[in-house]
């Protein structure tokens, strides 16, 4: 073997470089110990396989070329993949860092070369490999944090490897977990909560076989899903689909009901909470959760409720309600007769809107345009709700506020101070000795829970609408709720048309 010159040799840098200077007054004090790989392209040009930081040092020292003792050649020319072979002889001794390793494994993936043929070469499981080549789906926040891992030393290879397994839209609801430090069972638990099995689904799953959101599509990735089988990782895709089907079943269960006025009391229960303010939740509000019943063996009896949420969602079975409060789809009175008469439909089972119906509607129009009425109130930046107060509880408005913070508590002011000395001298000079100031931030923060419980009760179906908690809070703010809210909100929405030709039939 000759020696070879250094400018012979093509190098090309796939990762860092630090340290050169430390390691090139090594070489110079005791030399090169472990030879560079070499592979020769053609007669006097060689590729450089491994020994790139050694290659730079010597450069660095001045060095022209390589003595005999210095260097090896791979034995094969030409007819490899040059990658593959440097990444090999570095891949388990070199500091890479995790976004050198993932770059390197995707370049070295080809159509020709599979996981499992890729993770013999490298000593590692078919299930490491894949989940390293699968971080290239980080999004936004969570490819930062794997370009930059030295700055969040708290999200390790298998925390970020979870984190790659979701869809994107998962990934971006997700990101403010990135400043956080947290276990590898926290991330899964609350990732398993948006996780459905799709055996489980009372929806024809045929749609589903091409859909990527599924742990179906990437097996070598999700290992801990193998016993539930096909799991659906889209939580919101899932429950839209289920939400459509217990609808349609539920208006099943109707229509039979009351073809059948002699049918026995049928009840709908959910078993777990859906998200608030969700279609699922406007489903449930005024539904009894499971607690309210006991299960039964179906026997020979027949079926009795269904379950509208949760994990049976869908199915039916028997139960027994465990109090009288319960109220069934189908209520019927002393003497046995149904307590309301069943919805008219047409010939294609459309609801046909009697004058009750039409008058109910437009009263739960106006109820919710009045509660929202109270609501803009309440949350003006002029403050005309805590004037108005001030007015009608002129005799004993301190009471009355005391009363209500107490009945709903107050919050802490806004802004915070890491020193708690001047923050409390801060506190001092604001609310000491000043008890109206103290009485304005009491009923801001009791406005705010009356505001929070207005929009649970208008956040629902026109059918579940009421006023009850306004004229509650009305009542005891002294405030006339017909004359500032309702009759204002009559005023705007005026009975539409067919509503206006019904009370004509009817008086004929």
């Amino acid at each position: 073997m000759e020696s070879i010159k250094l400018t012979d040799i093509e190098c090309t840098d796939n990762r860092s470089m630090s340290g050169i200077e430390e390691l090139a007054a090594n070489i110079a004090a005791v030399g090169l110990i472990q030879p560079i790989v070499l592979a020769e392209l053609e007669a006097g040009h060689y590729r450089l396989l491994a020994g790139r930081r050694r290659f730079r040092a010597l450069q660095q020292l001045g060095r022209m070329e390589l003595a005999p003792t210095e260097y090896c050649l791979y034995p094969t020319k030409c007819d490899f993949n040059f990658d593959m072979v440097a990444f090999c002889e570095n891949f388990h001794r070199a500091n890479l860092t995790l976004a050198e390793e993932v770059e390197q494994f995707n370049r070295l993936k080809t159509d020709k070369l599979t996981i499992k043929e890729l993770a013999a070469l490298l000593g590692k499981t078919p299930e490491y490999v894949a989940l390293r080549l699968n971080l290239t789906n980080l999004t936004g926040r969570w490819k930062e944090v794997l370009d930059h891992s030295e700055e969040y030393p708290q999200w390790t290879p298998a925390k970020l490897e979870i984190i790659a397994k979701q869809p994107a839209a998962i990934q971006k609801e997700y990101e403010y977990w990135y400043s956080r430090s947290m276990t590898v069972k926290e991330i899964n638990d609350s990732l398993s909560d948006g996780y459905a099995a799709l055996k489980t689904a009372p929806f024809d799953i045929t749609g589903c076989a091409d859909c990527p959101k599924r742990s179906g599509a990437a097996e070598l990735l999700f290992p801990e899903l193998s016993k539930q089988g096909d799991t659906c990782l889209d939580r919101k895709c899932f429950e839209k689909k289920l939400l459509k089907v217990v609808r349609a079943e539920i208006d099943v269960i109707k229509k039979r009901l009351a073809a059948d006025p002699d049918a026995e009391p049928f009840y709908l229960f959910y078993e777990s909470h859906p998200d608030y303010g969700s279609e699922a939740y406007k489903l449930i509000e005024h539904i009894d959760s499971d607690f309210f019943f006991t299960r039964e063996k179906k026997g020979k009896k027949e079926n009795n409720a269904y379950c509208v949420w949760g994990k049976g969602a869908g199915t039916y079975c028997r139960v027994k309600p465990k109090g009288t409060h319960t109220r069934p789809l189908n209520p019927k009175k002393a003497d046995g007769t149904p307590a309301a008469p069943a919805s008219l439909t047409d010939e294609t089972g459309k609801k046909v809107k009697t004058l009750a119906d039409r008058e109910a509607e437009l009263l739960a129009k106006r109820t919710k345009l009045a509660v929202q009425k109270m609501i803009e109130f309440l949350e003006d930046e002029d403050d005309i709700a805590l004037l108005k107060l001030r007015e009608s509880r002129a005799d004993n408005f301190q009471d009355v506020v005391l009363s209500l913070a107490y009945q709903f508590g107050t919050s802490s002011r806004n802004g915070y101070c890491s020193d708690i000395g001047k923050d409390y001298q801060k506190c001092c000079e604001t609310i000491a000795g000043k008890l109206d100031a103290y009485l304005e931030h009491a009923w801001h923060s009791v406005s705010s829970s009356i505001v929070n419980r207005l929009y649970q009760e208008i956040n629902t179906t026109l059918d579940r609408i009421d006023d009850k908690a306004a004229r509650a809070f009305c009542e005891i703010l002294n405030w006339n709720y017909d004359e500032l809210f309702f009759n204002p909100a009559a005023e705007e929405i005026k009975p539409g048309k067919a509503l206006l030709a019904a009370r004509a039939a009817e008086a004929k």
